[in-house]
C-alpha cells in the first residue's frame, strides 16, 4: 500500500482554485457542522494524568495473575505502558497476550484480538521510535518499519475499525519514512486532488476525521507536523476557519518543540501560518477564537485533572467505581464571535417578510394600480 503520496499532495495543495466567500456567517456555520473539529483543536477532550494509568496497570497486573486468558486486560496493560512513556513493556504486553490468542474463537466478531494485538504493536513502535532524538530516528528506523507494517496488517484484519483511523495512522507512518519526494508524482496527486477531491478511493472528510481521531485518541495532541496535516485536509475540505486554527496551532508546538518529525519539513523551513490561505482578517479572527478556546480548554483540563487526582488519591477509579463522575460540572465550550446560527433560524420568518414580503407587497400593489388605471384609461 503507497498512500504516503497523498500527504504530499496535501502539504503542497493548491486550493486557490476553489473559490469561496468569506464573512461572519462562515465561522459560524462551520461551527454548526463540525463543532467537534474546535473542540479538538482547542484541546477540549478527556486527557488523564499518570497516577490514572499507574493505578490501571496494577489493578490489571493483579487480575491477569489469577486469569491469564483474559485477553482484553493485555489490551490494558499495554495501553497504561504506552501512555506512561514505557514503550518496552507495553511491546512486552503484546508478547505475552499473543501467547493467548489461540484461546479465541475463530469467528469471533470485529474487532478481533488480533487486530487490536496487530493495531496495538503498530503504535507502540511508532511511539517507541518517535520518543529518540533527531539523529537516532533518522539513524534507525527500525521501530518505524515494524509500525508499519503491524499497523498494515492491521487493516487488512479489520479495514473499518476505529472510524478508518489506522488507515490515516499509516498514511502518516509511511509519509513519516521518506526521505525524498518526487516532484513529478506530488504534481499528478495535486492535480487530481484539485479535480476530484478524492485521492486513492478517500475523501477529504475521511482523510480529517482520521486527523482527529489521531489528535484525540493518539499521541499526535503534540505533534506540529499532524496538525500542520489537519490545516491542509480542512481546508480542502472547506473549513476554512478551523484550518487556520490548525495552522496558528501548528505554529505553537513548532515553537515549544523546536522542529517538525519530518526532515523534510524542516528542510523546507515551513511556516503553518506562512502556507495558511485566507486575507489576514481571516488569520486574525481565526486565531484570537483559537486563543480564546485553547485557553478555556486548558482551564477545563486543569480543573478535570485536580478533580481526577482527588478522587484518585483516595483510591477511587473510574474503572471500579460507577459514580467517579457524577461530582463533575461540564463546562461549556466557548462559542464563536458571532451570533449562534439557532438565533438567526428563530429570526429566519421575520427576515422573510422584511426582506421578501415589503417588496412583493409593493409589487403587488402597482400591479394593481397598473390594472385600475388602465381600465379607466379604456373606459
Amino acid at each position: 500500500m503507497r498512500l504516503a503520496p497523498l500527504l504530499c499532495a496535501l502539504l503542497l495543495l493548491p486550493i486557490e482554485s476553489q473559490s469561496c466567500l468569506w464573512d461572519q456567517d462562515t465561522i459560524r456555520e462551520e461551527f454548526a457542522e463540525a463543532p467537534s473539529v474546535f473542540k479538538t483543536l482547542a484541546g477540549w477532550f478527556n486527557r488523564y494524568p499518570p497516577l490514572y494509568y499507574e493505578m490501571r496497570l496494577e489493578r490489571v497486573t493483579e487480575e491477569l495473575a489469577s486469569q491469564p486468558e483474559s485477553l482484553s486486560l493485555y489490551d490494558d496493560a499495554a495501553v497504561s505502558c504506552d501512555r506512561l512513556g514505557r514503550h518496552d513493556e507495553a511491546i512486552e504486553w503484546m508478547a505475552k497476550k499473543v501467547e493467548y490468542l489461540h484461546l479465541e474463537p475463530a469467528d469471533a466478531p470485529q474487532p478481533t484480538h488480533r487486530y487490536r494485538t496487530l493495531a496495538n504493536l503498530g503504535t507502540f513502535h511508532a511511539h517507541r521510535w518517535g520518543s529518540q532524538a533527531p539523529m537516532a530516528r533518522k539513524a534507525d528506523k527500525t521501530d518505524l518499519e515494524q509500525a508499519i507494517k503491524h499497523v498494515s496488517s492491521a487493516i487488512e484484519e479489520n479495514p473499518d475499525a476505529h472510524f478508518g483511523r489506522e488507515v490515516m495512522q499509516l498514511m502518516v507512518l509511511e509519509w513519516l519514512a521518506e526521505d525524498h519526494m518526487e516532484e513529478g508524482v506530488i504534481h499528478d496527486l495535486v492535480t487530481r486532488h484539485a479535480s476530484n477531491l478524492q485521492l486513492h478511493g478517500h475523501h477529504p472528510k475521511e482523510i480529517c476525521e482520521g486527523l482527529d481521531g489521531l489528535i484525540r485518541l493518539g499521541n499526535a495532541w503534540r505533534s506540529p507536523d499532524i496538525h500542520y496535516l489537519y490545516m491542509k485536509a480542512l481546508w480542502s475540505n472547506g473549513y476554512h476557519y478551523p484550518s487556520l486554527i490548525a495552522g496558528w496551532r501548528a505554529e505553537e508546538l513548532l515553537s515549544e518543540r523546536g522542529s517538525f518529525r519530518h526532515p523534510i519539513l524542516n528542510e523546507l523551513a515551513i511556516s503553518p501560518l506562512q502556507a495558511a490561505l485566507g486575507s489576514k482578517e481571516d488569520h486574525k479572527l481565526a486565531i484570537a477564537y483559537g486563543k480564546k478556546a485553547r485557553a478555556a480548554a486548558a482551564k477545563r483540563h486543569e480543573a478535570r485533572t485536580t478533580y481526577l487526582l482527588g478522587k484518585l488519591k483516595k483510591g477511587l477509579h473510574p474503572d471500579t467505581h460507577p459514580g467517579f463522575w457524577n461530582d463533575w460540572k461540564e463546562p461549556a465550550f466557548p462559542k464563536p464571535p458571532f451570533q449562534p446560527m439557532k438565533k438567526v433560524k428563530k429570526h429566519f420568518p421575520v427576515l422573510v417578510l422584511t426582506f421578501g414580503g415589503i417588496p412583493l407587497l409593493i409589487s403587488l400593489g402597482l400591479f394593481l394600480f397598473s390594472r385600475v388605471s388602465g381600465k379607466k384609461s379604456s373606459a
